[in-house]
């Protein structure tokens, strides 16, 4: 089975062999979203937190606490991740990849898993609250529907 580690080694090779963590933990929460909203099951298994500063892995921050950039990710392996995972992994990469943190950041604090998650906390506040499987499966699979609702009326 896949764990966190995995999709971030494949996004910190598709970054070139370094990461920030902030970009990179955005990315994992896109990823878990739309993994979770195109019925491919969740990527991985580990919780996602609504951080002040948005969605966290904190599996993953702890391994790189200390790392504003990641350049290397103990206990991954691209190879467990699944074909239609890496063709998502692929478009997330194309999508998202090209935003800093900050700015993925941004994005997510304007969005109903984080912002339920974080509920009737003061701004700024720490939490460790999480966002479920089940809250992302529901905003992204939103977003599909929604997505599609606009190219069917293009004419």
């Amino acid at each position: 089975m896949t764990t966190v580690f995995d999709p971030a080694e494949f996004f910190r090779l598709k970054a070139g062999g370094a990461i920030e963590q902030m970009q990179l933990q955005k990315l994992l929460y896109y990823s878990q979203g739309w993994s979770l909203a195109n019925k491919l099951g969740p990527l991985f298994p580990e919780r996602i937190e609504a951080w002040v500063n948005g969605p966290v892995v904190p599996q993953l921050w702890e391994q790189q606490r200390n790392n504003y950039l990641v350049r290397t990710i103990s206990g991954a392996d691209t190879q467990r991740i699944s074909v239609p995972h890496a063709a998502l992994l692929d478009k997330i990469w194309q999508s998202y990849g090209k935003y800093t943190g900050v700015a993925l950041s941004r994005l997510t604090h304007t969005e109903p898993p984080w912002l339920d998650a974080r509920r009737g906390l003061p701004e700024g506040m720490r939490s460790n609250r999480e966002i479920t499987q089940e809250s992302l499966r529901e905003f992204f699979s939103s977003q599909l529907t929604s997505t599609l609702a606009r190219a069917s009326t293009v004419h």
